[in-house]
């Protein structure tokens, strides 16, 4: 049988998240060992294959960051949540901390098909928490990783370039201006886009920076 659960604690995880935010947004006040302790004997509800990673990038490993998401049957959060209160100072909702310092205890729950698992909430609370630049600071970061990108790629078809060789043929994309690689009837440039390729080290790199760039003195201001 289905249950009714809230989803809790996600961060971002690519300059694209629009729903999704960084940690480091949520610090203010210590909650205390007894909310991370609550956290972190939350039951399984699902495991996944790969580890999650501290956005505050401390360095803690991704094993201990852990691979699943636990629940207490009412709530669902990731198996790192835990790491971020203790560690980080990253603040909750105070319904969500109410509820832990309540005296109930984390009920098992794996995820059933029929459960009705609510999203808007914990993204709502973000919402109205966030810094009042964080969207201007979110759409500069989104352009200077395109930038990166694009200095990625360039590197890219001059090694391509280096490795193939160039002819003297031009390039037979309509209007391309540049010449042929050898042995094939387009630049590197063209051929790249007849093939699905993904920068994804430039966008990788551009979150990390993101959250680089809050240091680690920034204390939010909260709605609770």
């Amino acid at each position: 049988m289905g249950k009714s659960l809230t989803v809790i604690g996600y961060w971002i995880t690519s300059l694209n998240d629009d729903s999704l935010f960084p940690p480091q947004e949520f610090v203010k006040r210590s909650l205390g060992a007894d909310v991370a302790t609550y956290l972190s004997s939350g039951q399984t509800y699902e495991q996944y294959r790969g580890c999650s990673w501290c956005r505050f990038q401390c360095g803690i490993s991704a094993r201990e960051m852990g691979s699943r998401d636990l629940t207490d049957g009412t709530w669902v959060w990731p198996e790192g949540l835990a790491h971020y209160v203790e560690s980080h100072d990253v603040n909750l909702p105070s319904r969500f901390v109410d509820h832990i310092t309540s005296g109930v205890r984390p009920a098992a729950h794996l995820r059933s098909p029929d459960d009705a698992v609510e999203f808007g909430y914990g993204e709502t609370w973000c919402r109205h928490n966030l810094s009042l630049d964080y969207f201007k600071r979110l759409g500069l970061a989104r352009q200077q990783t395109n930038l990166l990108t694009e200095q990625l790629l360039e590197e890219q078809f001059h090694d391509v370039e280096q490795r193939t060789g160039v002819s003297t043929e031009s390039c037979i994309w309509a209007g391309c201006p540049n010449r042929a690689l050898l042995g094939i009837k387009f630049c590197s440039r063209c051929a790249a886009k007849m093939q699905p390729h993904h920068p994804a080290a430039a966008h990788g790199i551009g979150l990390r920076r993101f959250l680089d760039d809050y240091g680690q003195n920034r204390t939010a201001t909260l709605v609770l």
